[in-house]
């Protein structure tokens, strides 16, 4: 009989982590869901324009005053490719450079609309990217709900 309370208490461990798991992978799709829209009107006017050297350079030099100019801003950022990937959680991004080899760079996340746009994104090529600024996040600055343009 105890043993079967405790299987079940683990039961509802679990069944709670998931629902948890899923409920958070949701909202994540619907804030990029948010921020595409957002960034995809084109009666949006863009608030910066700048590579991504700069802005990784500003973040790095002192994030408090890199979040006060950008953070939540809609940026228009040029820079090299670098990488091109999915993350953990299966989400597309790329990372941009500047012009001098940097290790790491601006973090830009896509929605899966656009794989095929970065299907034809190769390494090394000088692109631009529209997004929201987000912030500094482990790497550099990230930008959410982004768009090659």
């Amino acid at each position: 009989m105890k043993e079967s309370f405790k299987l079940i208490g683990a039961a509802i461990v679990v069944l709670v982590a998931v629902v948890t798991i899923i409920a958070y992978v949701h909202s994540y799709t619907e804030i990029i869901s948010d921020f595409e829209r957002l960034v995809g009107s084109d009666s949006e006017s863009t608030v910066y324009k700048i590579s991504a050297y700069q802005l990784f350079k500003e973040y790095e030099s002192n994030v408090i005053a890199a979040d006060q100019k950008y953070k939540g801003k809609i940026l228009e950022v040029d820079g090299i490719v670098r990488e091109i990937g999915k993350d953990f959680q299966g989400s597309l991004y790329l990372v941009l450079t500047g012009a001098d080899i940097q290790i790491i760079g601006v973090q830009c996340y896509f929605s899966t609309a656009h794989a095929n746009a970065l299907a034809l994104v190769r390494k090394g090529e000088r692109i631009t990217v529209k997004g929201k600024c987000s912030g500094y996040f482990l790497l550099g600055p990230d930008l959410k709900g982004c768009k090659i343009i």
